[in-house]
């Protein structure tokens, strides 16, 4: 099939867990759309959203109540300072 490239840690089958998947167009919100080889089922990735662990989330509020600088929290943590600027922080 021209246009689809093996997947080498793609998702399993929907229905049979298969893990040769390959990639098979996009979806219309344009997430990556998978196709099983054996059950020739199409999957896509649901993705939950969160570009920071938990754990690095912890770290940035416990850095803000030693009142850091938010340029020197997001050196240290590695966030962007967009995201430090819009995040929900000691919730």
């Amino acid at each position: 099939m021209p246009g689809v490239s093996p997947s080498i840690n793609g998702p399993g089958g929907p229905q049979c867990s298969g893990v040769p998947t390959v990639r098979n167009g996009h979806a219309h919100t344009g997430k990556q759309r998978y196709r099983c080889r054996e059950c020739r089922r199409q999957v896509t990735l649901e993705f939950d959203g969160r570009r920071i662990s938990s754990a690095k989330e912890a770290e940035v509020n416990r850095l803000c109540t030693e009142r850091l600088s938010h340029r020197g929290i997001c050196q240290t943590t590695g966030a962007s300072h967009s995201w430090f600027l819009h995040a929900p922080l000691l919730s």
